[in-house]
């Protein structure tokens, strides 16, 4: 099931340095293919590259060109989403000048010429280095490097198109969930695995999964899990994305050493402090000098470590609805993990675009695993 980045700023911000990297490598690259282009047939492997693309490249560096490289347009997307916000429109006009592929569908098509091409293209590298001219050795060196960056821009391209994609379908989703009131799901196959993080594995493993009122008050962590509007009609909360999980199951083992005395203010100021400038991180000092005021400092760590999660570009926030502190005290470190389950999605009705969650019946789960 294709997922969204969870952390959408820091990915785009990764995006734009590998875009940048990839970009210093194939800057002139048409010249360069032209120039190979009798021993190895290079130029033709340009050719072969959809004209938008082409465009694309020869945009690097290039302000006044009408199109726009790679990088140019992630930076465009991110300037947007920071003077505008995420909505439908800024999406759809995110899949037009980003993602050119998408309205087309065929990405692959698009480059099946060009990647058809290079198995004699590497055929060819290779019947030179035995029998070219020395003096032409470093022509074809430099056609290499640009041959193997443009695979890796296609492949940046792809995962860019893929994230805008399903970005813009979980954007419609919320829309249409607020205009009309019902539930869509996303883009799913009639089977899909899905991830549930728990500070109970081990009891998961022996007796599988129960819904929140047959467990034990203190094992009942996070908000609702109602799956309708029949207060009664309850499921297991899971996502679809692994990342997710991953990112819950280390907050969880965090509170759990807040709760235990193992982690302290000063492990959440240091957290604090390397994402921070020195002048927002001095706010935070007089606050965090508050936790001596508290009767259970723990409470007042905990409350800060969640603000901290909150504002975090780095770290994702699993947000830990109505929970206290003394709700981790006797959990186990070694006993947090990652099931995954084959659930049968066609008994999926309710679905969150918040940590992409899905509300799962009982019955819909086909088996679980520990994900190691």
């Amino acid at each position: 099931m294709p997922m969204p980045p969870h952390l959408p700023r820091a990915w785009w911000g990764e995006s734009l340095q590998k875009a940048q990297q990839i970009e210093s490598q194939i800057k002139n690259a048409s010249e360069i293919l032209k120039d190979t282009g009798e021993e190895l047939e290079s130029d033709t492997l340009w050719r072969n590259l959809p004209y938008l693309f082409r465009q694309d490249v020869n945009a690097i560096g290039n302000k006044e060109f009408t199109y726009e490289s790679i990088s140019q347009k992630i930076k465009w997307f991110l300037e947007t989403v920071d003077t505008e916000g995420t909505s439908v429109s800024t999406i759809k006009n995110a899949r037009k000048r980003i993602g050119w592929t998408h309205e087309n569908e065929d990405f692959k098509k698009d480059f099946a010429p060009f990647y058809n091409s290079i198995k004699e293209f590497r055929e060819r590298v290779k019947e030179f280095e035995q029998y070219g001219e020395p003096e032409r050795q470093e022509a074809v060196k430099r056609t290499q490097v640009v041959v193997d960056n443009l695979i890796e821009y296609i492949k940046l391209l792809w995962d860019i198109t893929k994230a805008i994609k399903s970005w813009s379908e979980r954007e419609e989703i919320s829309y249409h969930k607020n205009s009309t009131g019902k539930e869509l799901l996303p883009s799913h196959q009639p089977v899909e695995i899905l991830y549930h993080a728990t500070p109970f594995v081990q009891q998961i493993l022996k007796e599988g999964f129960k819904t929140k009122s047959e467990l034990p008050k203190q094992q009942g962590l996070g908000g609702s899990t109602q799956m309708n509007n029949d207060p009664s009609s309850e499921g297991i909360a899971f996502t679809g994305d692994i990342n997710i999980a991953r990112a819950i199951v280390r907050s969880l083992i965090d509170a759990i050493n807040i709760a235990q005395g193992r982690m302290t203010i000063s492990d959440v100021a240091k957290l604090m402090q390397a994402e921070m400038n020195p002048q927002e991180f001095k706010k935070w000092a007089g606050t965090l000098e508050k936790a001596r005021e508290f009767a259970d400092k723990r409470q007042f760590i905990f409350q800060t470590y969640r603000s901290f999660l909150m504002n975090s570009k780095k770290r994702y926030d699993p947000t830990f609805f109505g929970v206290n502190i003394s709700n981790f005290e006797h959990m186990n470190v070694s006993n947090v993990g990652i099931i995954a389950a084959k659930v049968d999605m066609t008994k999926i009705k309710k679905y969150l675009t918040s940590m992409e969650e899905f509300r799962v019946p009982k019955d819909a789960i086909l088996n679980i695993r520990n994900v190691k």
